[in-house]
């Protein structure tokens, strides 16, 4: 493989955005850390690595004072380029 992917996630609470709250993104056993901004949203630039077909990111928030923790699991396919 070898390429790249962009991954994001948007982090709100009952008042809205949550920003400046550290974020990550897990990916085949390597952790990629972010800080939200403004909007609520944190974003990574992730190596894919591995044969083409079906994969998965975990997303984490690990909490604060004020939030729980959340974490969200996704499904996404790598395709062969043409």
């Amino acid at each position: 493989m070898g390429g790249n992917a962009t991954f994001a996630a948007r982090l709100t609470g009952s008042n809205g955005p949550i920003a400046g709250a550290a974020v990550t993104f897990s990916y085949r056993g390597e952790t990629y850390s972010t800080v939200t901004d403004e909007a609520g949203r944190a974003t990574t630039q992730v190596k894919l690595t591995g044969p083409p077909g079906k994969d998965q990111i975990i997303t984490t928030f690990a909490g604060s004072d004020v939030y729980n923790p959340s974490s969200d699991t996704d499904d996404f396919e790598v395709m062969t380029g043409q």
